[in-house]
């Protein structure tokens, strides 16, 4: 009996002892007595019993039945009456609180304890059953199938939730309705039918219908069912699932249209198209026949596609065996892209691009192939590969360096004449930044064209490169941007032209020229201009002596004498000029400071000279060009500007001469393009001459500024070449 605890409720305090007596000598762990409603309550909580025994009355307020009824509302316990009593009224009290037995006092010992035992098997018994039943209710409610079940008349006894979600009906509204009222008409006798059958046959089954929603709409869905019946035959309940399938049949009818229009459009196709089966043609377009230079389909179908081709394949490979292993790839990935070369029936090879897929057809997996002549496009791509043959051919054997660079500036493609240039090998220029290879005086200049935030010439613009010897090469570099389909930015390519030579011979031509010019300069200071000083001499020596005898003649040696002394100050003139920065001496600086001096007592202007203390160039080219470039800026200020203020400022820093003109003029008018006037070209020619650069701009003020810059420390012409 283990230990079942057995409680007494009893207000006979003899007939408690006594019972309690006999239930611990049958085995039972007695709690109690307790003589009240309220010490059993009290009992409840404190001993948890597994089975109560009460005595039917009680003295007190309430008696026995109304204890059972509070133990029956707030606890799971099974209890069992002692009654003395057998009244009809009071018996059927009793029996409304659902005792699990009756025993008549007195009590047997020995059905006592049979008693309590049934009692307790009974209620597990029963909770076991409860707990199964909601398992299965729970199970029921909450799938997302429908579950129900209907009587042997087909009312419904039992709906799940899932039909208030999904066809709209709550729940009472079904319970008591027959589940015909809600299958669409047109299937009932279908239905009926099958109803009947399976009621003969104590069968399960599933059936397609469709059901009306509770708004109208008509619904597909599946249904499974299981006939109950008893033992002795009859019919006693139905219980069935539903899964709406609406979708699946949309899908279904869906297929049936594609399949239609597969078969429509397979057939209109303008591409040649198969259905192959166990690596044979099973079916083919007009297209195809055509392809294949066919009159009918039937030479085309059964045939295997390798004997509609070459024996051996472009890539030498026999077409028996890599079209078996295209066939093979193409079932394990579903759908595989590849060349081929067939071979029409007349005899000509037919390049084309064909596309397998996979795909279901009466339940089978079928593949279907897509064949498109690509004759046209070898071509092209023939035609193609010649163009780019050639162009790279002309790329590679031209006189000018080229290079492009991605959207980073890292290069791409490099000639062979760029690497002659920079003494590096392709293996080594690949991947490395164009800048790594522009002289380091450059690099700013280029990295602004490259990014636009600068203006380029319409003939390129001058920068050097830089060789592994560390060598400085001149070139003119014309770079672009390339720019993908969608017109964004993704690369460039620059063009040098060595112009090393051209610049040298150049310098050579110019400095020839200086030489000449020097040289006439000086032959007119120091031999014309000796002649006309010792003429004036003499000439000065006349006018006295006919002065001192009163001759008229004298006043006509006066003029003689006057007309020397100007020859002589248009030769002193003609001899600056010639070599502004040689005669007399004295540099680049003393021959400025003599040009501001003049410019002032010209033109009654202001012109500044600002130098550098103890700047010296020691290079008679480069200073006579930046004289020459003065000379034409301020005179252009001057006359064409109505300049009043000049500033001209020669200095040294960080290795490069920086010579700058400055006025408060006009500037350069918005029509003339500064590439273009005479002047202006002059003085980038003479700049360019001897390797230094030019910016001609308007001034942040007003006027015009001309800045020079020689990038290098000068070296004297006789010493570099």
């Amino acid at each position: 009996m283990g230990n079942q605890r057995i409680l007494i409720v009893e207000d006979d305090m003899v007939a408690g002892v006594y019972f309690q007596q006999m239930l611990v000598e049958q085995g039972f762990d007695v709690a109690g007595p307790a003589s009240s409603v309220e010490e059993m309550m009290a009992s409840i909580a404190d001993a948890r019993p597994d089975l109560i025994i009460i005595d039917i009355i009680l003295s007190g307020v309430k008696d026995g039945i109304e204890a059972a009824r509070f133990i029956a509302e707030r606890h799971d316990i099974p209890f069992i009456y002692l009654t003395s009593h057998t009244d009809p009224d009071t018996i059927a009290r009793a029996k409304a609180t659902g005792p699990y037995g009756f025993l008549l006092k007195p009590v047997n010992p020995s059905e006592l304890a049979v008693a309590i035992e049934f009692a307790i098997y009974r209620h597990g018994m029963e909770k076991e059953l409860r707990e199964r039943e909601r398992k299965y209710r729970l199970l029921a409610d909450n799938m997302l199938d429908m579950v129900g079940m209907c009587d042997p008349w087909g009312i419904f006894t039992y709906v799940s939730p899932s039909y208030a979600a999904v066809l709209g009906y709550p729940e009472e509204e079904l319970l008591g309705r027959p589940l015909y009222a809600i299958i669409h008409p047109e299937d009932l006798p279908a239905i009926r039918d099958i109803a009947t059958r399976s009621a003969d046959d104590d069968a399960s089954g599933i059936a397609a219908y469709r059901v009306i929603h509770r708004d109208g709409r008509v619904l597909w869905f599946e249904s499974k069912w299981k006939v109950l019946t008893g033992e002795d035959g009859r019919t006693l309940a139905a219980v069935f699932s539903m899964r709406d399938i609406t979708d699946f049949k949309r899908i279904e009818r869906a297929l049936l249209e594609s399949e239609e229009k597969f078969r429509y459009l397979f057939e209109l196709s303008a591409d040649a198209q198969l259905l192959v089966d166990g690596g044979r043609i099973i079916d083919c377009n007009s297209a195809a026949v055509n392809l294949f230079g066919a009159v009918s389909k039937e030479q085309i179908l059964e045939k295997r596609p390798h004997e509609l081709s070459p024996d051996i394949q472009p890539d030498g490979m026999s077409a028996e065996s890599k079209m078996d292993e295209i066939l093979k790839f193409a079932y394990e990935l579903e759908s595989i892209s590849f060349e081929w070369m067939h071979l029409s029936l007349d005899g000509r090879q037919v390049p084309v691009d064909t596309t397998f897929t996979v795909i279901p057809i009466a339940g089978k997996r079928i593949i279907h192939a897509v064949v498109k002549d690509i004759t046209l496009r070898k071509l092209a791509l023939e035609a193609l590969r010649r163009s780019e043959e050639g162009y790279r051919v002309l790329v590679e054997t031209m006189s000018d360096g080229l290079v492009q660079g991605d959207e980073g500036g890292f290069v791409s493609f490099v000639n062979d004449r760029f690497c002659e240039m920079v003494e590096f090998s392709k293996n080594e220029i690949f991947g490395k930044s164009i800048l790594d290879f522009i002289h380091e005086d450059d690099r700013e200049n280029f990295q602004e064209h490259l990014c636009g935030t600068k203006r380029m010439g319409r003939g390129g613009q001058q920068i050097a490169l830089k060789s592994r010897s560390g060598g400085k090469i001149d070139t003119i570099v014309s770079p672009r941007s390339l720019s993908d389909d969608r017109s964004r930015p993704n690369g460039i390519v620059a063009v040098f032209t060595d112009i090393s030579d051209l610049r040298r011979l150049e310098r050579q031509v110019l400095e020839t020229s200086m030489k000449e010019q020097q040289r006439i300069g000086r032959d007119l200071h120091d031999d014309l201009g000796q002649i006309l000083t010792g003429t004036g001499f003499l000439c000065e020596s006349l006018v006295r002596k006919l002065a001192n005898k009163s001759l008229p003649e004298a006043e006509d040696a006066r003029g003689v004498f006057s007309l020397i002394n100007e020859a002589k100050e248009h030769t002193r003139l003609l001899s600056r000029g010639l070599s502004p920065v040689e005669i007399d001496s004295g540099g680049i600086v003393a021959a400025l400071e003599r040009f501001a001096r003049t410019i002032e007592g010209v033109y009654s202007v202001s012109c500044e000279l600002r130098c550098d203390p103890g700047l010296a160039i020691n290079d008679s080219m480069v200073e006579t060009q930046f004289h020459y470039i003065v000379q034409e800026s301020v005179t252009n200020a001057v006359r064409h500007g109505g300049a009043r203020q000049v500033h001209i400022d020669l200095g040294k820093n960080k290795g490069q001469i920086r010579l700058s003109i400055t006025d408060d003029g006009t500037g350069i008018p918005a029509d003339v393009d500064p590439h273009k006037g005479m002047g202006l070209r002059t003085m980038r020619y003479r700049a360019n001459a001897i390797g230094a650069s030019i910016t001609i701009a308007k001034n942040r003020g007003k006027g015009t500024a001309v800045t020079c810059v020689l990038r290098a420390p000068a070296v004297p012409f006789d010493k570099k070449y």
